[in-house]
């Protein structure tokens, strides 16, 4: 770490080394570094004596151990990390271990302020709102819808028929959801599949629109589906791998307007729909996919942006072009009444730059 003039240096027995000059970092490098050196000894120590270690969690070791044997392998944890104390201070320090058994969750507590401002803004959103209140969403990788939950990373509220347990695999890539006066009424699957990674073997016809109310399969034969919405009386969703924006009517999607580039996101302003497009990635996204040969017909290359679209007509009335690094879109939002929005990023300087002061009125002196 470089911090103030790298000319001062810095540097004690051991292992650590620290440049600067402002006066806290000086005070604090002894605490800092002493306490990481006794941390890798405990760790070096624990790996040699067969101790799973996970990983360090700044001043602690978390590790696992089976549950007949978890209070020894922890006194034997206590007795490596006071070695290593007395080896790099010459006294022990004070010690202390948390259990973390099955089925409870861990998290610092110092995150818990930040998370309640995100779910209190998450829970603003009416547009959101499908369980109790709280957000409901695509949780694709558990192949299930989900809301929030305190103390968790989610909770399940609905899976497909065909999936058998929650678990990271990926199985149909459930991507999209449609709600319905704020409840969940339909959702999009690449395929059937229960199998880790399974929609992959599917992308070209194993498409399948799911209501979630009867759990039953409405729409199939798609390919690569999107962005199920519900607008003015019609499923709307997007046949990715087709290349086209259309409606579910009778079983059956029925396409409106060819889309040139991989179609995802999507939203509606009067009779207007708005749909992202983005070019291919470098894993070949559309090879074996009729978009490929849909575009060679059109003879016209994917592209990043958004168009426009009169539902009424199918025609493209207006389209945006984005060049450059950004190569694709996940996901389009109207936002009403604001004509020059603007996010400001963690890593520009926009974030240091951008000051907004609340009206006050000044005292006399």
């Amino acid at each position: 770490m470089l911090v103030g003039d790298p000319a001062t240096r810095v540097r004690e027995n051991g292992r650590w080394q620290e440049y600067g000059t402002k006066r806290l970092t000086l005070m604090n490098w002894q605490m800092q570094a002493t306490g990481a050196e006794i941390i890798r000894l405990t760790c070096a120590a624990l790996t040699t004596l067969g101790v799973e270690v996970i990983c360090p969690v700044h001043d602690a070791v978390l590790f696992m151990a089976d549950r007949s044997c978890h209070e020894d392998v922890g006194n034997l944890v206590a007795a490596t990390m006071e070695r290593a104390a007395i080896t790099i201070l010459g006294a022990r320090i004070p010690i202390d271990r948390q259990w973390i058994m099955p089925g409870d969750n861990w998290r610092p507590k110092k995150g818990d302020k930040m998370w309640a401002v995100v779910s209190k803004a998450l829970k603003g959103n009416a547009a959101l709102r499908g369980v109790d209140g709280n957000p409901v969403f695509a949780n694709t990788l558990f192949n299930c819808l989900a809301t929030t939950a305190e103390g968790h990373s989610f909770r399940p509220v609905w899976q497909p028929s065909f999936i058998q347990q929650i678990s990271p695999q990926d199985c149909c890539h459930l991507n999209g959801l449609a709600l319905e006066n704020g409840q969940p009424r339909y959702v999009t699957c690449i395929s059937q599949s229960n199998v880790v990674d399974g929609w992959r073997d599917r992308r070209n016809g194993g498409g399948v629109v799911i209501d979630v109310t009867l759990g039953e399969v409405i729409a199939s034969g798609l390919s690569m589906p999107h962005s199920p919405r519900i607008w003015d009386g019609k499923l709307w969703l997007l046949n990715s791998g087709t290349g086209e924006f259309g409606w579910i009517e009778g079983g059956k999607f029925h396409p409106l307007t060819f889309c040139p580039g991989y179609a995802r996101g999507l939203t509606f302003a009067g009779h207007y729909a708005v749909v992202g497009l983005s070019r291919a990635r470098d894993n070949r996204t559309f090879e074996g996919l009729p978009l490929q040969d849909a575009l060679r017909s059109h003879d016209v290359d994917a592209r990043t942006g958004l168009l426009v679209i009169d539902t009424r007509t199918g025609a493209v009335v207006e389209w945006v072009r984005i060049e450059g690094v950004i190569d694709e879109l996940f996901d389009v939002a109207f936002l009403q009444g604001i004509r020059n929005p603007k996010i400001i990023g963690i890593k520009g300087k926009e974030i240091n730059r951008l000051i907004s002061i609340a009206p006050h009125t000044p005292q006399n002196s």
